[in-house]
């Protein structure tokens, strides 16, 4: 759109930019460098007084996600060009994201202290993590915490990640997000990581993944098994990279933004541009 955004939604907006980012180009440089500068700009105007980047702030609207996935952008972005009033709003950000920890270390998708889930507090964790690899302060002590929450939602019975804390049956997109996640923070040697790569490796293709968040599924699986590597990835990558080459020549239907965001970044992860995929 003409102001620089895709939806009214942050979180829409946030991953479109990504996915143009994913080649290479940035504000100023690259073929998509316009639209990339333009929705930076909707993403920074939008900011709130208390720091929050959502576009809404009701729950349906899931302020504290696109607040997360505003936060990855921006930190990805200005690692590439030290803008200093991108800096200026991610600080406010983290800072955002530090203050609605719950006592238990998650977050759920309103700005504020709340029983959380594994998939807005993952994003969480990518905020902070993208946030601080870009030279952003962020407290040890919250990335210790979620982390300690993330792994409270581990289902030891399926090896695999529930969505809420200490409940919740495993299933294909929370145990990717929970592996990433994990590995997002360095412990790329937790017991948990193969045992969760293996169920992911088990579930991603079936029937079943496809009924639920597939591509976002398989955003936060081409990141775990891309840092996990070896024989798992030499399959996974092609095979999911076909798939989505197969329904890009169907010329059909593109999908949804946020569907076809998820699908170029998937794509990406082993060109490395964005310093999230960088093992």
């Amino acid at each position: 759109l003409q102001d620089g955004s895709w939806a009214k939604n942050n979180g829409i907006n946030s991953i479109a930019i990504l996915a143009l980012m994913v080649n290479g180009s940035v504000p100023g440089e690259g073929p998509w460098a316009k639209q990339i500068g333009n929705g930076i700009q909707f993403i920074l105007n939008s900011k709130k007084d208390s720091g929050l980047l959502a576009y809404g702030e009701t729950e349906s609207q899931a302020p504290m996600y696109q607040h997360a996935l505003a936060t990855v952008m921006l930190a990805e972005a200005y690692g590439m060009t030290q803008n200093p009033r991108i800096r200026e709003v991610l600080i406010e950000a983290i800072n955002l994201i530090s203050e609605t920890q719950d006592t238990e270390g998650g977050w759920r998708y309103l700005p504020r202290p709340m029983k959380g889930d594994i998939s807005a507090t993952v994003m969480q964790v990518m905020a902070l993590r993208a946030a601080g690899e870009a030279g952003i302060y962020v407290p040890q002590t919250v990335l210790d915490n979620a982390i300690r929450f993330i792994k409270g939602c581990y289902n030891l019975n399926e090896k695999g990640f529930g969505y809420m804390h200490s409940r919740g049956p495993a299933a294909f997109p929370r145990t990717a997000a929970g592996v990433v996640s994990i590995q997002t923070v360095g412990l790329h040697d937790d017991p948990l990581v193969p045992e969760s790569i293996s169920y992911i490796m088990e579930k991603c293709f079936n029937e079943e993944a496809k009924k639920n968040f597939y591509w976002y599924g398989h955003y936060y699986a081409s990141i775990g098994i891309y840092h996990y590597g070896g024989d798992y990835w030499k399959t996974y990558y092609p095979k999911i990279r076909t798939e989505i080459i197969n329904k890009w020549a169907e010329k059909k239907n593109y999908g949804e933004v946020l569907d076809v965001a998820w699908q170029t970044l998937i794509l990406g992860v082993p060109f490395r541009y964005l310093p999230i995929y960088q093992r």
